[in-house]
Parts: structure tokens; sequence; C-alpha cells
């Protein structure tokens, strides 16, 4: 789902949110014959993506993202990629929608430090990338085998509806697809949490991560799993949809250890 652009109300609304909690932002100036500057803000969606989508609905070659805190009237932005000007940038758009505040980065470093050349991505800012493009390959698994259970349970109820000795059929099924409310967000938390965390911290949450992953791929292995693509009353791809996700997820895992 597209996420809206943060102005006005729906802006100070998330600042005040960045006051309780980190959000997730993404910020494009547009550029030359662009749209226009476009911020976009979420608790949830990996900031990599919404990267994508700023640069998309800008019309920009390049967006900042990263995660956005608040305190008091102070903005602060800790990025995984950033923009010449950020601050000045931010600050600017910000008055636009009736907010006073000032913005710094990472450290409170000034404008100035913002326009120097960035230095290569360490290995564990490139980890963050990858934990935030394998959580956001999850959530979108997920969403999609939700389609498919739906789809299938359309299917049944379409092939048995109108015969009485198969009228039990669609809470038969229903019965057995919920195995798939086994793929829970405890996944994503823990993914979410990764992306944030140190030291310590950081190893005992990868080790919950890979828990939690194997114990979703030995469920791709049971019966249910193995035969539901071929049920023939609709055309579904939930096991290889999972299958796939986790294995973009065991990999950021890998790089993120």
């Amino acid at each position: 789902m597209a996420t809206d652009p943060a102005e006005g109300a729906v802006l100070r609304q998330m600042v005040s949110l960045a006051r309780k909690e980190p959000v997730n932002f993404a910020f494009c100036d547009g550029g030359a014959g662009g749209s226009g500057p476009v911020l976009l803000i979420d608790r949830r969606k990996p900031a990599a993506s919404l990267a994508k989508e700023a640069r998309r609905l800008a019309g920009g070659a390049r967006a900042a993202h990263g995660e956005m805190t608040a305190q008091g009237s102070t903005i602060r932005l800790d990025c995984a990629a950033d923009l010449p000007n950020l601050a000045k940038l931010m600050r600017t758009h910000m008055k636009a929608n009736g907010i006073s505040a000032e913005v710094v980065l990472g450290t409170a470093e000034a404008d100035e430090a913002a326009a120097e050349p960035a230095e290569p991505p360490t290995a564990a800012a490139a980890g963050v990338v990858g934990l935030s493009e394998a959580r956001q390959g999850w959530s979108d698994a997920r969403d999609r085998v939700m389609a498919d259970v739906k789809a299938l349970l359309t299917g049944v109820g379409a092939a048995t509806g109108d015969q009485p000795e198969y009228a039990h059929a669609p809470r038969e099924m229903a019965r057995l697809v919920q195995p798939v409310a086994q793929m829970d967000d405890r996944l994503d938390a823990l993914l979410a949490r990764l992306e944030r965390a140190q030291g310590d911290d950081r190893a005992a949450l990868v080790a919950a991560a890979q828990k939690a992953l194997r114990n979703h791929a030995a469920l791709m292995e049971t019966e249910f799993f193995k035969a539901v693509d071929a049920s023939g009353f609709a055309e579904t791809r939930i096991r290889a949809t999972i299958l796939n996700a986790l294995k973009g997820v065991a990999e950021a895992l890998t790089k993120a250890a």
C-alpha cells in the first residue's frame, strides 16, 4: 500500500509520534524538473521502501531516508542515505507546513557537514538496508499469502456451494488454512528491533530471528503446505511465496550477524 505524503495535519501528527517513538522517513526534493519536495513517514514500512516511493512521487533521482525522532522543537534525522543540505531542505518543508523546528542530522552536525561527500556505507549500514528490504519482502509475502487463502476459500465455495452434501466444505477448508495464522508478525517485530539494535542486543535478536525463521521453514514442510497449492480450487503459490521470502530474510540475517 502506498504511503501518502506527510503534509499539513498529517505531518504534525507524525512529528508528535516521533517524540514518542522512532519513525522511518524518506525525503526527495524533486530536483530539476521534479514535481516538488515529497516527505514520507511511516511507523512500519522500511525507510528504503519509502525512498523508492518518494523518488517516484517527486520525480527526483535521489532521496534521503532513515529514522526520525523528535524532542521538543528539535527533529533528528539518522540517515542511511542523505542529501546535500538536507537539514535546510527539511526545515523549509516543515515551515511550509506550519511547523517551526530545528532539524539536525545524526550527531547534530551543521548543514555544511551534510553537504560533504558521503563516505561509503559501513558493513553495519549495509546490513540495515538488507534487513529493511527483507522485512518488507516478508510483509509483502504474508499479504500475498492471505490473498491466496481468500481466493482458495472463494474457489471452494464456488465449487461446492450449490451442492447440499458439500455445504460443510468451506468451513472445513477454513479450519485447514488456520496454519497460515502461524505466519504472525513476530518475525517482523524482531527484524524491526534488529534494524536499530547494537552490540550484544543485536546478536541476541539475530539468534531469535533465525529461530523464528526455522520454525516458519519447518511449517512449510508439513503435509498441508506441501499440498495446498495443488488443491485445484484456485491458482495459489502459498508455499513458494513464503519460502522465497524466508530465503531473503535468511540472507539478510547472515549479513547482519
